[in-house]
């Protein structure tokens, strides 16, 4: 990174013709007019969503989805007619039983059994009993996006001195 510092300042310090100079700072003024005309985009938690998009955590869900979880760390979608549990979906009609553990209950036509840590799925109208089986289909793919750690950025700085 260093090298490339150099190599600018070399750059900007050597002789240049007119014609040159004025190109450059045309474009830089012209980046700079871009970029204020465009605005921010979603890159981290303090920019704004495009339009149709719903803010969430440090992320922005799209067309269809809808925010399920957020924190200031992490923020999951869901697609839209789904149950929100915890950083997880359940499908359209199934409840979620558990939030912290994300457990998502049973399809409709049958009864859960048992607790969240160890759910059962028993036809409806009968008795819950040891041969039910577990649930299956009670989930839903979801988006969860983790925000940008600023950790190492203090090793990216590069000292400048102005004598």
């Amino acid at each position: 990174m260093t090298d490339r510092f150099e190599s600018l300042s070399r750059q900007l310090a050597a002789p240049m013709p007119r014609r040159r100079a004025l190109r450059v700072m045309g474009a830089t003024v012209a980046a700079a007019a871009g970029a204020a005309v465009i605005g921010p985009r979603r890159g981290d938690a303090h920019s704004v969503c495009v339009a149709g998009e719903q803010a969430c955590g440090p992320t922005c869900c799209g067309k269809g989805n809808f925010c399920g979880f957020q924190d200031s760390s992490i923020g999951c979608c869901c697609p839209k007619g789904s149950t929100p549990c915890g950083k997880s979906c359940c499908t359209k009609g199934v409840a979620c039983l558990d939030a912290q553990q994300e457990v998502c209950g049973c399809q409709a036509g049958t009864t859960p059994c048992g607790n969240a840590s160890n759910i059962t799925c028993c036809a409806a109208g009968t008795a819950c009993t040891s041969g039910c089986p577990s649930p299956s289909g009670n989930y839903v793919p979801n988006i969860c996006t983790l925000a940008k750690s600023d950790v190492n950025v203090k090793e990216h700085i590069i000292p400048v001195r102005w004598d």
